[in-house]
Protein backbone atom coordinates (compact mmCIF):
# COMPACT_ATOMS: atom_id res chain seq x y z
CA UNK A 1 0.00 0.00 0.00
CA UNK A 2 2.79 2.19 0.99
CA UNK A 3 4.20 2.07 -2.77
CA UNK A 4 0.81 2.56 -4.30
CA UNK A 5 0.44 5.45 -2.32
CA UNK A 6 3.70 6.63 -2.87
CA UNK A 7 2.65 5.87 -7.22
CA UNK A 8 -0.65 7.69 -7.17
CA UNK A 9 1.63 10.84 -5.47
CA UNK A 10 3.95 10.74 -8.01
CA UNK A 11 6.99 9.37 -6.22
CA UNK A 12 10.23 8.16 -7.01
CA UNK A 13 9.71 5.44 -4.69
CA UNK A 14 6.25 4.52 -6.28
CA UNK A 15 5.59 0.90 -7.64
CA UNK A 16 6.46 2.60 -11.33
CA UNK A 17 8.77 4.93 -10.02
CA UNK A 18 5.94 7.69 -9.79
CA UNK A 19 5.96 7.64 -13.79
CA UNK A 20 2.10 5.80 -13.76
CA UNK A 21 0.72 8.08 -11.72
CA UNK A 22 -2.99 7.40 -10.12
CA UNK A 23 -4.53 5.87 -13.58
CA UNK A 24 -2.13 3.38 -13.93
CA UNK A 25 -1.42 1.04 -11.00
CA UNK A 26 0.81 -2.32 -11.19
CA UNK A 27 2.39 -4.43 -8.89
CA UNK A 28 4.34 -7.67 -10.17
CA UNK A 29 4.82 -8.67 -7.16
CA UNK A 30 1.05 -8.83 -6.51
CA UNK A 31 -0.60 -9.03 -10.15
CA UNK A 32 -2.14 -6.57 -9.42
CA UNK A 33 -2.50 -4.19 -12.44
CA UNK A 34 -6.01 -1.37 -12.97
CA UNK A 35 -5.89 1.73 -15.23
CA UNK A 36 -8.31 4.60 -15.31
CA UNK A 37 -9.59 3.78 -18.54
CA UNK A 38 -12.99 2.34 -18.98
CA UNK A 39 -12.83 -0.67 -20.20
CA UNK A 40 -9.73 -0.95 -20.47
CA UNK A 41 -9.06 -4.22 -18.33
CA UNK A 42 -10.77 -6.43 -20.25
CA UNK A 43 -8.12 -7.29 -22.96
CA UNK A 44 -5.57 -7.58 -20.25
CA UNK A 45 -7.27 -9.84 -18.29
CA UNK A 46 -8.53 -12.28 -20.79
CA UNK A 47 -4.55 -12.46 -21.58
CA UNK A 48 -3.76 -12.82 -18.15
CA UNK A 49 -6.37 -16.20 -18.22
CA UNK A 50 -4.87 -17.72 -20.95
CA UNK A 51 -1.29 -17.20 -20.04
CA UNK A 52 -1.80 -19.00 -16.84
CA UNK A 53 -3.84 -21.75 -18.93
CA UNK A 54 -1.64 -22.31 -21.16
CA UNK A 55 1.73 -22.53 -18.94
CA UNK A 56 -0.55 -24.92 -16.31
CA UNK A 57 -0.91 -22.43 -13.49
CA UNK A 58 -4.02 -21.87 -11.35
CA UNK A 59 -5.59 -18.75 -11.15
CA UNK A 60 -8.16 -16.24 -11.28
CA UNK A 61 -8.38 -13.10 -13.60
CA UNK A 62 -10.97 -10.33 -13.02
CA UNK A 63 -12.06 -7.29 -14.65
CA UNK A 64 -14.27 -4.68 -13.31
CA UNK A 65 -16.13 -2.74 -15.20
CA UNK A 66 -18.72 -0.55 -13.62
CA UNK A 67 -21.56 1.91 -14.88
CA UNK A 68 -20.96 3.42 -18.64
CA UNK A 69 -18.24 0.21 -19.86
CA UNK A 70 -20.89 -1.30 -22.44
CA UNK A 71 -20.76 1.10 -24.98
CA UNK A 72 -16.60 1.52 -25.27
CA UNK A 73 -14.54 -0.52 -27.76
CA UNK A 74 -13.05 -2.70 -25.24
CA UNK A 75 -16.60 -3.98 -24.31
CA UNK A 76 -17.33 -4.76 -28.04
Amino acid sequence: MDKMAAEIFGKKTGLSGGRGGHMHIFDADVNVACCGIIAQGMGPAVGAALSRKMRGKPGVAVALLFEGAVNHSAWH
